[in-house]
């Protein structure tokens, strides 16, 4: 987890103990002592909700404050005492780091006490709601003028609520995170924005390539919603570990922390919505946390605002299985026994339906129920392989032979092409990659031959 971005300056020391205590904090015990959602207006323009509309918010409000993540109605007293004993340890530990660095230590080691001390508290806190003029606006768009898209993001997002909650739940971060896929994609695996984010939760390719999530000629794992819900888990996670406030993570998420800390610097508070006030934020971020809190407002009781959610079939169960690279889905579902299009569906990130070549071997996902076949068939694919996209050999026609090369320092693909009479850019579709960069100790194919035409075993 890190807990400040690369290359930004420490801010003042008093910012990030106050902002540590008051804004995580305050976030957990606030909501386990029942503290109201704030609410007022930010702009000249207040808006209103209708009767029936406005009761079911102040229902859901009203019914938030007593609920603590993990379903329970209430905190227990014991719960709400072993909060405070971790808290005045965690508070303690920062105090020494802050005496510490008064005394010439390194602000590093006052960063590492406040991620430690946010791990101890295991971020189980929740997201406030309010009710604010600008959450209100959203209110009205979503069960008004975008009420029929509205309703199919609430239909889409049910098929992938279990895998989404699931994934937050494992890193201890807050479930109601899922709405934040439907206001970034509308849970659309194949969405891309005018800045080529792609996928549910709409990752640049820089981003999540830090994150593990390939990005190709042949694989966006972006477009993966497993491994993308982790990615995004886990990117959630580091946000609030840096700034320990979920309002700001959310506008961290959709800016960027750079640009959040520096309205912090320019408005002089880490409160969103004075943040908001102050106008330091850009218009989209002004908007995005409203628009979010909106959507968990309604998602929490849809029928409460006349929404009939469609109900979907879950996202199939599935299971990680190891194939050999790079090969064709099609050539694992014939010899599984498998209906293609059961394959192709948990794997529509694979975007010539073909595994990755380059590393040995690739992790396919495979429907529960059939991922004993698809694992002992899995050695017979080694037996086919490609070339530019399309088979050289399958099964009963030809054995096929690969050709190997481990990347020495001081090789380039020129090289490596001359000393085994290609070029570089076969070597380039041979491995997928769209620069001429490699790295020592990566194994490149450099050659695929087909030898014999007997059956093939």
């Amino acid at each position: 987890m890190t807990s400040l971005p690369q290359g930004a300056p420490l801010p003042h020391t008093g910012t990030v103990l106050e902002a540590f205590r008051h804004s995580s904090l305050g976030l957990i015990l606030g909501a386990l002592a029942g503290a109201g959602c704030a609410s007022g207006s930010l702009d000249d323009d207040d808006h209103e909700l209708d009767a029936a509309t406005g009761e079911a918010v102040e229902e859901i409000l009203a019914e938030d404050v007593n609920v603590v993540e993990g379903d329970a109605p209430e905190a227990s007293s014991e719960a709400v005492e072993k909060l405070k004993e971790e808290t005045e340890i965690a508070d303690d530990e920062v105090d020494d780091a802050d005496r510490d660095l008064e005394e010439g230590g390194s602000s590093d080691e006052l960063r590492a006490v406040i991620t430690r001390s946010l791990e101890r508290r295991r971020i189980r806190t929740r997201i406030p709601l309010e009710s604010n003029s600008l959450v209100r606006k959203w209110i009205t768009y979503f069960t008004g003028k975008d009420r029929e898209r509205f309703g199919r993001f609430l239909s889409r997002g049910a098929r992938y609520r279990a895998l989404i909650q699931e994934k937050l739940a494992a890193h201890g971060i807050p479930r109601d995170l899922f709405y934040l896929a439907m206001i970034e994609s509308g849970f659309s695996t194949h969405a891309r924005s005018h800045a080529s984010a792609v996928g549910m939760w709409q990752f640049i390719r820089s981003t999540g390539k830090l994150y593990g999530l390939r990005a190709d000629g042949y694989v966006d794992e972006r477009r993966d919603p497993i491994r993308a819900t982790e990615a995004a888990a886990r990117h959630l996670r580091d946000l609030y570990g840096s700034l320990g406030n979920w309002h700001l993570v959310l506008a961290a998420y959709n800016a960027g922390p750079r640009r959040i800390y520096r309205a912090i610097r320019r408005g002089g508070t880490r409160d969103f919505w004075d943040l908001v006030r102050a106008r330091v934020l850009p218009r989209e971020t002004r908007n995005y946390v409203p628009k979010f809190l909106a959507a968990v407002i309604i998602g929490r009781n849809p029928g409460r605002f006349g929404f009939e959610v469609e109900p979907l079939e879950p996202y199939p169960d599935v299971q990680p299985v190891v194939v050999p690279t790079p090969a064709r889905l099609a050539d694992l579902a014939r010899r599984a026994g498998i209906a293609p299009s059961r394959l192709a569906e948990v794997n529509a990130h694979l975007l010539r339906g073909v595994t990755p070549p380059g590393p040995r071997s690739y992790s396919v996902w495979v429907p529960a129920g059939d991922a004993a076949r698809a694992r002992a068939a899995s050695p017979g694919l080694a037996r086919v392989r490609f070339q530019t996209g399309r088979s050289v050999a399958s099964e009963g026609y030809g054995n096929v032979r690969a050709r190997y090369h481990r990347v020495r320092r001081g090789d380039t693909l020129d090289s490596i092409a001359r000393r085994y009479g290609t070029t570089v850019v076969k070597l380039k579709r041979l491995n997928g990659l769209r620069t001429s960069t490699i790295h020592a100790g990566r194994r490149l194919i450099v050659a695929v031959r087909t030898k014999g035409y007997g059956a093939g075993g």
